[in-house]
């Protein structure tokens, strides 16, 4: 017999939402709305001041549930998951990068990264990454001592360093 998977990996669905909305009292942050997204798909969010896309993203990110509507990663309804359930999806299946990147300033490069590292065991990926980025050399430099671009590429250096499948 064939032991490959009926379905192609690349054609799967990884995020689906389902007539999601997200209402503050009397403002709707986000109308209902829904999405696939199908795992190795790049997609961008983009969209005026107001429109809604840091609510998506902190939705499909486990951090802020819906007011309606459902968001499934991989097929598993996210907001009806534990908070403790949530923490570890976030934890090991998604990385982020924060536009004010939010490194640890007493904390160096190397510690920075590895500190996201879920369970503290990265063995050597972080260092790996760095060098990848080009900070092999800035390894025991603070966020203070680095440009700008250096800590974005420490902020992306810490979303890979689990390896999630969702960035």
């Amino acid at each position: 017999g064939d032991a490959r998977p009926s379905r192609d990996i690349a054609a799967r669905l990884m995020i689906t939402c389902k007539q999601i909305t997200k209402c503050y009292g009397t403002v709707t942050a986000l109308a209902p709305f829904d999405l696939e997204v199908k795992q190795g798909e790049f997609v961008a969010v983009k969209g005026v001041s107001g429109s809604g896309k840091t609510t998506l993203l902190l939705m499909l990110g486990g951090m802020l549930g819906p007011t309606s509507g459902k968001v499934y990663f991989d097929g598993t309804d996210l907001y009806s998951q534990s908070g403790p359930a949530r923490a570890e999806y976030r934890a090991t299946e998604v990385g982020f990068v924060f536009q004010m990147f939010h490194l640890v300033p007493y904390l160096n490069v190397a510690e920075n990264v590895q500190l996201a590292a879920h369970n503290g065991n990265t063995g050597n990926r972080h260092h790996e990454l760095l060098e990848r980025f080009g900070l092999g050399h800035r390894l025991t430099h603070t966020p203070g001592e680095l440009s700008a671009g250096e800590r974005q590429r420490v902020a992306l250096a810490r979303a890979l360093v689990n390896e999630p499948r969702l960035i």
